[in-house]
């Protein structure tokens, strides 16, 4: 009788314990879900911020709209951190947003100025998230950069097809031109950019 009695608290324990951790299990899992589903909300509410377009698009026509918080750009578009935020005067500006089926595509641009005026950087940057605002892809589509000895301007199209035709000229002070183009595609199942 005795064996019986310690087996039965045993199993009270035992059963305290297992739905105890049940417990644990189901609140950690609620916690994952309202933690996922606030950042959600706020992806959502960034993405609220871009004027919705359709394609296709001359990427020369896009203009910047409204300013973007440090603490936006560091959540959501901090492709580079390092390179910018060692700038002097830095600044970020929503541009446009289009979807992409399973995708989203969001154009913003980022603004450096030195203080001396001397050059300045200003870059259209093409980014692309999964529904859940998780980044895929980013490439530089358009912009102008005074470094220096040289001045370079980048531009470019976007079709239907999600193709992008981007342009890069860079003029020398010696008077020397470079020019390139090249192509790139949006792949409609990964989200990934890929240079064609």
């Amino acid at each position: 009788m005795e064996l019986k009695n310690i087996q039965l608290r045993q199993f009270g324990k035992q059963f305290k314990l297992t739905r105890f951790l049940l417990i644990a299990l189901i609140a950690l899992l609620f916690t994952q879900i309202g933690c996922s589903a606030n950042e959600n909300k706020k992806f959502n509410v960034f993405l609220e911020k871009f004027n919705l377009i359709e394609l296709p698009i001359d990427l020369a026509s896009l203009d910047r709209d409204k300013a973007i918080s440090t603490d936006d750009y560091a959540l959501f578009l901090n492709l580079d951190s390092i390179e910018w935020q060692k700038k002097d005067e830095f600044y970020y500006f929503t541009i446009a947003r289009f979807n992409l089926g399973e995708f989203i595509g969001l154009f913003f641009q980022r603004v450096y100025e030195s203080k001396d005026s001397q050059n300045y950087k200003i870059e259209n940057v093409l980014c692309v998230f999964d529904k859940k605002g998780n980044l895929i892809s980013s490439l530089i589509v358009g912009g102008s950069y005074l470094i220096e000895d040289s001045e370079v301007n980048i531009s470019g199209d976007f079709k239907t097809d999600l193709t992008l035709k981007i342009n890069r000229d860079e003029f020398f002070k010696e008077g020397d031109e470079k020019n390139e183009t090249e192509y790139y595609k949006i792949n409609s199942n990964t989200g990934q950019i890929i240079k064609k």
